[in-house]
């Protein structure tokens, strides 16, 4: 059977990415073991998932819930046929990211100009001097994929 369209035309792919192992975690109050978040990813695995974002390589202290960023990445099964993603929101992030060298794609997080700037410059994180929100400049290496996400709403995890 072949993928058509109700016009007779080959319909187009879709791709889904499964989110759960970082942004369905990251905002818990429980923290999940390393353990615990590679059995989810191994869940999404065994469900035919082959794009994961698995990961956020936020600093610890603003996003608790994802201070194992390395070690879940390094337990991530290698397989030619998924893709794993880590959400980068500044340029050590990467740098964490990278250093992994597991990841096959960074989601770098690009702040939007309007109400979503504006709420970031609220976060008690962002009034520390921390730029932890970054744009297109960031230093990306050819090496791993780097897909720009933008900000349209923030919602800042120390606020609520």
């Amino acid at each position: 059977m072949t993928n058509t369209s109700s016009h007779g035309r080959m319909a187009p792919a879709v791709t889904l990415m499964e989110v759960s192992p970082r942004d369905g975690l990251q905002n818990e109050s429980v923290r999940l073991s390393t353990e615990d978040k590679l059995t989810l990813i191994h869940r999404a695995l065994d469900a035919g998932c082959k794009r994961i974002e698995v990961t956020s390589f936020a600093h610890p202290k603003v996003v608790p819930q994802m201070a194992d960023a390395e070690a879940v990445c390094q337990g991530l099964p290698q397989r030619g046929d998924v893709i794993y993603t880590g959400l980068v929101l500044n340029q050590r992030g990467y740098e964490r990211l990278l250093a992994t060298g597991r990841l096959d794609e960074a989601g770098l997080v690009e702040r939007r100009l309007g109400s979503a700037a504006q709420l970031v410059q609220q976060c008690p994180a962002r009034r520390g001097g921390d730029d932890h929100l970054v744009g297109a400049g960031l230093a990306v290496q050819p090496a791993v994929l780097a897909r720009l996400v933008q900000v349209e709403r923030v919602v800042c995890v120390l606020d609520g």
